[in-house]
């Protein structure tokens, strides 16, 4: 069931952002001010043969946007291909920290019960 409703989310994902062909940049979550960071970029073809989301790269504390992103989208698009940049959040730097420092953690407990 859960399969089915990641293929609903993106069709109406879909729906939204074919909507607002004309705008340039969609909220995903308009009524959510904490969320407003949370945008899909259009970058509609002349004749579009397909089209395509696309998630730029990045990590706990960047989102590689316009490397990984706008200028994706600027090439799919001369070649004919619709392309939507979602730009969404990251989870900084204390997440990375946190995280990396608990790996580090559990490694050398686990060398101590192995010694």
């Amino acid at each position: 069931m859960k399969p089915l409703r990641h293929i609903f989310s993106l069709f109406l994902l879909f729906a939204v952002a074919i909507s607002a062909i004309g705008q340039e940049r969609v909220c995903i979550y308009p009524e959510d001010s904490s969320l407003n960071n949370v945008t899909l970029e259009i970058y509609a073809a002349d004749n579009p043969k397909a089209a395509v989301v696309v998630c730029p790269g990045g990590s706990y504390c960047l989102l590689d946007y316009e490397g990984e992103g706008v200028e994706v989208a600027k090439f799919l698009q001369l070649n004919g291909i619709s392309a939507f940049v979602l730009r969404y959040r990251v989870a900084g730097w204390w997440a990375w920290f946190t995280h990396y420092n608990r790996r580090s953690e559990e490694r050398r407990v686990g060398k101590e019960c192995r010694s």
